[in-house]
């Protein structure tokens, strides 16, 4: 539905009333996340290319640093208790920003994939099974014991081209007349 895609970043509806650019999806880049600047924690953290998984300690490496710390006879709870507030400020901070600004940006990301998928599909579309797209005006609902039912009212065919300059999709109606969903 509409609402869930528009304050992604990159996705823009009504783009262009010359060209009748229903919505247009830019092709956005993920962004890494940020750099550790505790070399001291690198060794004991794990972190993952995508803003939906928080950064996770290797406890077994770290069990096993402590032990080799505690066999010199040198301060290990000490050394864990440094990790740990580095682990946390990390978290917290540079990560938790980057995440909550790269989350939308995937999100964004995903969109664009999937409807890039559904062009490709239409393109090499056979005539025996063939695929349409269709974006649908106004919202039936039915409601019963067993069932929740959201149906569009009207429908519009719609195409899906890609901007060669920006790669951006555009998502335009077709030359065909809407089509009223009651039956």
């Amino acid at each position: 539905f509409e609402d869930d895609l528009a304050d992604l970043p990159g996705i823009r509806f009504n783009a262009d009333e010359a060209s009748q650019t229903w919505l247009e999806i830019s092709r956005l880049q993920p962004t890494p996340p940020p750099i550790l600047e505790n070399q001291e924690l690198a060794p004991f953290l794990h972190v993952q290319n995508t803003p939906f998984q928080t950064p996770t300690l290797d406890e077994t490496a770290l069990s096993e640093a402590l032990e080799e710390i505690r066999n010199r006879d040198e301060d290990a709870d000490g050394f864990s208790a440094g990790i740990q507030v580095a682990f946390e400020r990390f978290v917290n901070g540079p990560w938790s920003r980057w995440a909550a600004d790269e989350a939308p940006r995937r999100r964004t990301i995903q969109v664009y994939d999937k409807l890039f998928s559904v062009q490709r599909a239409i393109e090499v579309d056979s005539a025996a099974d063939p695929i349409e797209l269709v974006w649908g005006i106004g919202i039936g609902l039915l409601r019963t014991a067993d069932h929740h039912l959201q149906y569009p009212l009207i429908i519009q065919a719609v195409e899906i081209e890609i901007d060669e300059e920006s790669l951006s999709l555009l998502i335009r109606p077709r030359n065909v007349e809407p089509q009223v969903e009651l039956t």
